[in-house]
C-alpha cells in the first residue's frame, strides 16, 4: 500500500513518487483515511523540492516586480518646443531616410546600428554611438549625413543620398539641444528596452562567473542560487516566507494539477 494519501490526484501521487529522494524527509511509515493528521503534521527537516517550489513562487513575484520597476524607469522630461521640433522636424527625416536600413523593420539592419529607438540611437553599432546628446561633432549620425567621410555617409547615394541642408542643420540643432527623444522601445512601451538593445542585449554577452553576494542570513542557504535571491530580498528589505506544512504544499499543488 502506497505510502501516500491514495485520494490525491493521481498525476501529483505520480509525482510525488518521482521527486528527487531526499533521506532528510520525515513522513508517515503508512497513511490511512482515519489518521488525517499523518499529512496535516508539519515536516520537521528540510523540505523535498516540491516544498522548495512552492516557497519560491513568491521570490519569483517579488522578483518580477522589482525587474519591472527597474525597466519603466521613464526617459528624461522633454519640453513641449523640443517635442514639437522632433515631431516636426526630426521624427520625418528618421522615417523616410533611415528606417530602411536601421530599423526593427528592415530587412537586414546595417553596421548593427538601429535608429528607431532613443536606446538604439544612444547606444550605436559598429561605429559607435549615433548620437551624444549636446555633441554633433562627436556624434556619428552628423558626421554621416555631412558626407565628409567616404566610408561613412548616410543616407547612401543609392538610397536617396545626401540629405537637404535644412535637413542637416536641423539635425545638428536637434543634437545640439541634447538630442530630446520621446520614442520608447515598442515591447516595453515606455523606458528601457528590456534586455538591452541590439548587440548590447544580454544574449550577446560573453558568460562570465560573478562573485556570490554575502547574505546576512546564512541559515537560509542551500546553495549559491539562494544567495542570489535572498541578497535581492535584502537590498529591498522582504524576507522570503517561512515554511509551509505538507497540507498547505499538497493544496498549492492540487491547484496547480487540476486548476482553481
Amino acid at each position: 500500500m502506497s505510502s501516500y494519501p491514495t485520494a490525491v490526484h493521481p498525476t501529483f501521487h505520480r509525482a510525488l513518487k518521482l521527486r528527487a529522494p531526499d533521506k532528510r524527509i520525515d513522513r508517515p511509515a503508512r497513511w490511512s483515511r482515519s489518521d488525517p493528521a499523518a499529512i496535516s503534521a508539519p515536516t520537521t527537516a528540510r523540505s523535498p523540492w516540491l516544498h522548495k517550489i512552492a516557497a519560491l513562487v513568491p521570490v519569483g513575484v517579488s522578483l518580477l516586480a522589482i525587474v519591472a520597476a527597474h525597466a519603466a524607469d521613464p526617459a528624461p522630461a522633454i519640453s513641449p518646443a523640443d517635442l514639437q521640433f522632433f515631431e516636426t522636424k526630426i521624427r520625418p527625416i528618421l522615417v523616410d531616410d533611415c528606417y530602411k536600413c536601421h530599423s526593427h523593420q528592415a530587412d537586414k539592419v546595417k553596421g548593427k546600428l538601429m535608429l528607431d529607438t532613443r536606446d538604439g540611437m544612444l547606444l550605436g553599432g559598429e561605429s559607435g554611438p549615433a548620437v551624444v546628446p549636446g555633441k554633433p561633432d562627436d556624434s556619428v549620425l552628423i558626421q554621416a549625413i555631412l558626407y565628409t567621410d567616404e566610408d561613412l555617409m548616410m543616407p547612401p547615394k543609392d538610397h536617396g543620398g545626401k540629405l537637404s541642408d535644412q535637413q542637416i542643420a536641423d539635425l545638428t540643432d536637434w543634437v545640439k539641444r541634447g538630442a530630446p527623444d520621446p520614442r520608447v522601445p515598442a515591447m516595453t512601451a515606455s523606458g528601457k528596452s528590456y534586455g538591452g538593445v541590439g548587440k548590447a542585449h544580454w544574449t550577446f554577452q560573453p558568460v562570465k562567473k560573478p562573485a556570490v553576494p554575502v547574505v546576512r542570513d546564512k541559515d537560509w542557504i542551500q546553495n549559491p542560487i539562494d544567495n542570489f535571491v535572498l541578497a535581492t530580498f535584502e537590498a529591498n528589505g522582504a524576507h522570503p516566507n517561512a515554511a509551509a506544512d505538507k497540507r498547505t504544499l499538497i493544496r498549492r499543488v492540487t491547484f496547480d494539477l487540476t486548476g482553481l
